[in-house]
């Protein structure tokens, strides 16, 4: 009878070997913005014909009204100029092809916004007004396809980020305290390091996953002002000093978690 030899060990996986010569993972989620208002320039002004983005002539029609996309005049915006973020809203906002953009605006905004203003939800930043993700569009991989886990609102989408799913809603809760099990966890069994760092608000962690409240030592408190981002022990400072753990998280500055529903 003849004996089967047992196949040789497989060759080791060119992508398991890649994340081998990784040392830093570096993690910066930011704020609620749509693909065509941070990076539409790339398509728009720059023609890149690898990415699918917004083109010239792009529209909602409100109320008789033509409402083209067009670049910002500015990059400072006030609460009462930001779209809603709020499951309905975005249901509104994204039918017929995305034609409901400004017919959303129009009905959330009290009192009503006159027309010239109407038309700032259809914006989109130039490459001028950017010019850190120009550089970065231009240098690194840009996803173009790569859409929010949840349309909806900020916090079930760090939901799914830090936790791979919401707590079964598209819209926030009042106050955002959630006890879902976030990835860190894994890293802390594994003995991965980690630190979560956040501006001067708060650290989202403290509300996605109850183990890691107030007093947790990966995540700098925002009392310690030496903790923020230009303190001593800021992740600005330990990048440069070489001293960034394995899988560092970044909190944007952002304060939604005291708004109203909707934000």
């Amino acid at each position: 009878m003849k004996t089967r030899r047992r196949p040789a060990a497989a060759a080791t996986d060119e992508s398991i070997a890649a994340l081998a010569k990784i040392d830093h993972i570096v993690v910066l989620m930011m704020e609620n913005r749509s693909f065509d208002h941070m990076l539409g320039f790339l398509t728009v002004e720059r023609g890149r014909s690898d990415i699918d983005g917004i083109k010239a002539g792009l529209n909602n029609k409100f109320k008789g009204r033509n409402y083209p996309v067009h670049p910002a005049t500015g990059t400072t915006l006030v609460k009462a100029q930001d779209p809603c973020h709020s499951g309905s809203c975005v249901d509104e906002q994204v039918a017929n092809d995305c034609g409901g953009y400004v017919a959303n605006f129009a009905k959330i905004r009290k009192p009503p916004l006159p027309p010239d203003q109407l038309k700032l939800v259809m914006a989109y930043h130039s490459a001028e007004q950017l010019p850190v993700y120009d550089y970065l569009s231009g240098e690194f991989c840009v996803c173009d396809r790569w859409f929010c886990s949840v349309p909806g609102a900020t916090m079930p989408n760090r939901l799914y980020a830090a936790a791979g799913k919401a707590a079964g809603s598209r819209d926030p809760a009042h106050p955002p305290i959630y006890q879902l099990p976030a990835f860190v966890r894994q890293l802390d069994h594994a003995g991965v390091s980690w630190r979560w760092y956040s501006h001067d608000d708060f650290p989202t962690l403290w509300g996605l996953d109850v183990d890691y409240a107030l007093s947790h030592p990966r995540i700098p408190a925002y009392f310690d002002r030496e903790a923020l981002p230009f303190g001593r022990r800021s992740f600005l400072k330990r990048a440069a000093q070489g001293d960034l753990p394995a899988v560092s998280w970044i909190d944007p500055n952002f304060v939604d978690v005291s708004l109203g529903p909707g934000s």
